[in-house]
């Protein structure tokens, strides 16, 4: 029980610090004028209630840790367009989702009860532990895992490699869903990344964009991505709603995320939890095709109009947290 009141601990002070001397520097990342408020409600995405897991890790195959994590993201932004505690019925369909080389599936349980259902929020829990144990084994490998709800059975997700054969444009074969994620083309335009500040326009949307600067000290992919990641899984859990702060770790407790939206804005727009999600897609896309990885800062803009900011940094109390 102490290590997470320690990290809340150590977020609240970095936060109060902030706010009460603009002109500090931490040792990773000057502080810029988009802050976050100490009272953010919660340092991570928790577990729903009653949920637990089993695992199972095989080393038949094993995948580069980055496309696991670039795989996960994609997917968790893919499903938390259905809702948060959106239902997925019972029964024998599988649904398979393929990206970055990597196939993932899920179904649920076929004959479960009305009251125990599989829910998108425990696939993102349990996609996001699947991925915890991998780096604790040190392995990113073929896997399942098998999700319950109160210790019923309620579904199952399998990290595995692309099936053979099988043309995936959303079609059904015996019962077999299977879907290809298409990776984001954010390639244009790429400029020095390492010292610039750098425009993404989201393709699907023109009014929407992402600008960011690497600052601070490098990061690893796996420190880097897992940030975004589990920043993305908080945002699904809402959608259109105003999103006015939001902060917390990665599992390892190596990199914090800190996200805020600016109000009032210019315009009547406002930052919503599926812009974050959707800023933080194509900023982990490309960052990733760019081949640089660092601490960065970032800003949502509509119209223009910037809405919000935040950032990735390294957890400058990591001697105090990780656990």
């Amino acid at each position: 029980m102490r290590a997470p009141f320690v990290a809340s601990l150590a977020l609240c002070i970095a936060w109060s610090l902030a706010l009460a001397l603009p002109s500090l520097t931490s040792r990773h990342l000057a502080l810029s004028n988009i802050l976050l408020p100490p009272n953010t409600t919660s340092p991570n995405p928790q577990d729903p209630p009653g949920f637990s897991i089993l695992i199972d890790l095989s080393t038949t195959h094993c995948f580069p840790p980055e496309k696991v994590h670039l795989a996960a993201i994609t997917v968790i932004y893919d499903w938390a367009f259905q809702g948060y505690t959106h239902v997925i019925k019972s029964g024998p369909t599988r649904y398979t989702l393929q990206t970055y080389d990597i196939a993932l599936s899920f179904r649920s349980i076929a004959l479960a009860p009305p009251h125990r259902q599989l829910e998108i929020r425990y696939l993102i829990f349990g996609l996001l532990h699947l991925i915890d144990k991998m780096r604790k084994v040190g392995k990113y490998c073929v896997s399942t895992a098998s999700m319950l709800a109160f210790r019923e059975p309620v579904g199952f997700i399998r990290l595995d490699m692309p099936p053979r054969g099988i043309n995936p444009n959303n079609i059904k074969l015996d019962n077999e869903s299977v879907t290809t994620v298409t990776d984001i083309d954010t390639s244009n335009k790429i400029a020095n990344e390492l010292t610039t500040r750098t425009r993404i326009v989201d393709p699907k949307d023109p009014h929407f964009a992402m600008t960011y600067e690497l600052k601070g000290e490098s990061m690893t992919w796996v420190d880097f991505l897992s940030g975004v990641l589990y920043a993305l899984a908080s945002a699904a859990q809402g959608d259109d709603e105003a999103c006015e702060s939001m902060a917390g770790f990665n599992a390892q407790r190596t990199a914090v995320y800190m996200v805020n939206g600016i109000r009032p804005t210019k315009s009547m727009y406002m930052l919503t939890y599926e812009n974050v999600r959707r800023g933080l897609l194509l900023l982990a896309t490309r960052m990733y095709s760019a081949g640089v990885c660092g601490e960065v800062e970032f800003s949502f803009e509509f119209l223009g109009d910037v809405l919000g900011g935040g950032r990735v940094v390294l957890n400058d109390f990591d001697g105090g947290v990780v656990g």
